[in-house]
Formats: C-alpha cells, sequence, structure tokens
C-alpha cells in the first residue's frame, strides 16, 4: 500500500454469484467473494481474482527494475520532480469505487489531489475470470486521462468520467473509444452525473451542465459560491447539489428558497439554479431550500 486505503468497495452478481469489488491502496482491483451470512468474528475474504491497474512502465517508470519512490509524485516534497502540468508518469492506488455494469468493472486510479496532477488510467475489466486477470481480464484501457479520485457514470451505451485537471470524458462503453472531451478548466474532485439526458459536473466552484449523448454541448455553468468537491445526486425527482458551503435540492414543482435556514444566507447561487432549471423541457422546476 503506497498512500492509504480511499476506495468503497462496490458489489455485483457474476455467473449467478454475487462478487465485492475493491479498489486497493496497492493500485490492484480486487474481487471476493460476498459473504452468505453474518460470521462470529472476522473472516478472511475467499479472492476471486485481481487486476493491476498500474501497467509496468507506471509502476517502474526508470525501467531499472529498482523500487520506486512513490512520494517523488507528491508536489508538496521538496526532492519532487513532478511539475504537476498532467505528464508525470508513476503509480497511483485507487481511490474512486469500482463501478459494476453489464459483467464488466470499470475501475480509475489516481493519487490524493494534493499530490497534484499526473498521468491516470481508466480500465475496463471482464469480470468473469478468475486469478491474476490482469492481461487476460482486460477488456480496454484509456491512458488520456489524468490521475482521478472520481468513478464513472455509464447511460444509454456512453460513460462519463473526469480526471483531477477538469476534463470530462464521454467514451463508448463497449470499445472505450473517445466521443468527446470537455475541458472545465478547474480541478474536478467529483464523478459526474447522469440524469434527465444531462451530465451533470461539480467542478471546484461551479456546476457544469452539458447535454448527455454523442454531441459535446454545453447548456450550463453555474457558480455555488464555495468550492464543490461532491457528486451532485438525484433522488425521488430531486436534484441535490452540495458545496463546502451550501447544499441546494432542486425540484419540480419546488417553491423557491422558503426552506433555507437563514434567509440572510441565501446566495444568488440557488436563484440561478432554480432559474436553469425552469428553462429545461417539461415541468417547471425549482430550488426548495438552500442550506449553509
Amino acid at each position: 500500500m503506497w498512500h492509504c486505503l480511499w476506495s468503497p468497495p462496490t458489489i455485483g452478481v457474476v455467473n449467478g454469484k454475487k462478487l465485492v469489488f475493491f479498489g486497493g491502496g496497492d493500485g490492484i482491483c480486487y474481487a471476493f467473494e460476498a459473504l452468505t451470512s453474518i460470521p462470529g468474528e472476522p473472516v478472511k475474504l475467499k479472492k476471486v481474482w485481481s487486476y493491476d491497474c498500474n501497467p509496468p512502465n507506471y509502476r517502474d517508470p526508470l525501467g531499472d527494475g529498482k523500487p520506486y519512490n512513490y512520494y517523488i509524485g507528491d508536489r508538496r516534497k521538496k526532492y519532487i520532480t513532478n511539475t504537476s502540468d498532467g505528464t508525470f508518469l508513476g503509480p497511483s492506488e485507487i481511490i474512486a469505487s469500482p463501478v459494476f455494469h453489464n459483467g464488466r468493472v470499470y475501475c480509475t486510479i489516481g493519487q490524493d489531489p494534493m499530490h497534484g496532477r499526473g498521468r491516470g488510467l481508466l480500465h475496463c475489466i471482464d469480470a468473469s475470470k478468475t486469478g491474476d486477470i490482469t492481461h487476460t481480464g482486460c477488456v480496454w484501457t484509456c491512458g488520456g486521462i489524468e490521475r482521478t479520485i472520481g468513478s464513472v457514470a455509464i447511460s444509454d451505451g456512453l460513460l462519463c468520467t473526469s480526471d483531477l485537471a477538469g476534463h470530462v470524458f464521454c467514451l463508448e462503453e463497449k470499445t472505450g473509444k473517445p466521443v468527446w472531451v470537455h475541458d472545465t478548466k478547474t480541478e474536478d474532485w467529483s464523478t459526474p452525473l447522469v440524469a434527465d439526458g444531462k451530465v451533470y459536473v461539480s467542478a471546484k466552484n461551479k456546476l457544469i451542465t452539458l447535454a448527455a449523448g454523442r454531441e459535446l454541448k454545453v447548456l450550463s455553468e453555474i457558480p455555488l459560491g464555495s468550492s464543490a468537491c461532491a457528486t451532485p445526486v438525484a433522488a425521488n425527482g430531486t436534484h441535490f447539489v452540495c458545496s463546502q458551503s451550501y447544499l441546494w435540492a432542486v425540484q419540480q414543482g419546488g417553491k423557491g428558497d422558503r426552506h433555507a435556514r437563514r434567509r440572510d444566507r441565501v446566495t444568488a447561487a440557488p436563484a440561478k439554479l432554480a432559474a436553469f432549471f425552469r428553462v429545461q423541457p417539461g415541468a417547471a422546476s425549482h430550488a426548495i431550500g438552500c442550506v449553509r
């Protein structure tokens, strides 16, 4: 393990068996058999497969076969060679949750954002394999992505993800073929949300809305008043957007900001959010709450 464990596990059914997918702090994605009952004491899970998300040139960028100093890639260190322009090549851990979809696992690699930018990689893994499947389980990879701490969102045969540098990628789910890339020109720590025919991205201090589909179209950029690191969430007909200082809920038929805890703390952002959702096709939508 290089830095620490970040990745929340996910679960999926493969060939009739429940598997737990876990992104390790060693840069390896694992699949374990899920427990069928609650044990009385801690037990060791049975490993089904492992997949190294760091190719040999990432683990040994110097090519000398010697152990590589992970922290050379941390821009905070005095001895670093990372200029944080996205080109630094070195090992990374898995921070985001692996995503299971249609028998495949999608997994990204990255580092603590404080370490700076660097080369990343997105993997599509065949979850039906067993053993060390680093080579046999690789369906496709995308090397154009930088370090990321976000997962992927999949809808209608297209996959969306973003990297720390703020590039939003749309790829074909089955092949990994690029469809489009959008540069938000700001850091992005979140996972895109695909809902209602749109792609929502919380990038630094603004909510960016793109049209879902094969054509790149920017629908809106709305300032949030403070840094936004969390992934937007849609649930029960409500769109939740969170920054470090505010939480908004946008809903069809809402009543403006009447539920705000303190009206003197409500910024112009909720009004802009409400206005944006009102001009979309369908019934009117309004911000129903802003909490700081």
